[in-house]
């Protein structure tokens, strides 16, 4: 069995049956002596040879990292304000069809601040 590092993804496999991984996409047995203690998105692969990034490539590293991170957040912030203002405009929709409805009998109308209130009850009661 053997050590095995893949070039693009850098998935470690210490014991692998050689045949079963192409050396085009993995480095068998590959010297990692520099690499000793050190967190695997700093590990550089020039051919068959496994480096450590120098501190101003590990800082650029963090750097991508980061800016994906912030990106990520951004959008995740984005999805959760149109899930929101999606939400509130169905309770809205709902609100004025019940009130239609409330009319007919003669009820006085709902509010948006019973509406939540009543939301935010059922989701204490869950």
């Amino acid at each position: 069995m053997a050590v095995v590092l893949n070039r693009t993804t850098k998935q470690l496999i210490q014991s692998a049956n050689t045949p079963d991984f192409p050396t085009a996409d993995w480095i068998i047995n590959p010297d990692l002596s520099a690499t000793t203690g050190q967190p695997i998105k700093y590990w550089l692969i020039s051919g068959d040879v496994v480096s450590l990034a120098t501190p101003a490539e590990q800082a650029v590293i963090d750097a991508a990292i980061q800016a994906t991170r912030d990106t990520a957040n951004r959008d995740e912030e984005k999805l959760t304000y149109d899930q929101r203002r999606v939400f509130r405009a169905i309770v809205e929709l709902m609100i004025e069809e019940f009130n239609t409805l409330r009319t007919i009998e003669g009820l006085p109308d709902r509010t948006i601040a019973q509406a939540r209130t009543a939301i935010l009850s059922k989701i204490d009661n869950l």
